[in-house]
């Protein structure tokens, strides 16, 4: 989708205009990541902080039941951890 390609790439306004025009914060693509994910994998973190605040779900995992968190933690990304956490996400 273009969401999960705008998040994928750090493409930080685009991602904040398709979310603002309805686009589906949490829809998976075909790699069953949803945007937020995409965000996190490629290190964008205010693409991450964005779409948190537009509703994506911080508990979403992908095909290896791998979740937002996991990613954050792995890389190092304490401010996208904060915020994961702060909205939600299952430390589980």
């Amino acid at each position: 989708t273009p969401l999960i390609a705008a998040a994928s790439k750090g493409y930080t306004e685009v991602v904040r205009l398709l979310l603002e025009k309805g686009a589906n914060a949490n829809f998976n693509g075909p790699s069953e990541r949803a945007p937020l994910y995409e965000a996190v994998l490629g290190k964008h973190v205010d693409d991450a902080i964005i779409l948190l605040k537009f509703g994506a779900d911080p508990n979403s995992r992908d095909s290896e039941r791998r979740t937002p968190l996991h990613i954050a933690a792995s890389g190092g990304l304490t401010k996208v951890v904060d915020e994961l956490l702060v909205n939600g996400a299952n430390v589980d």
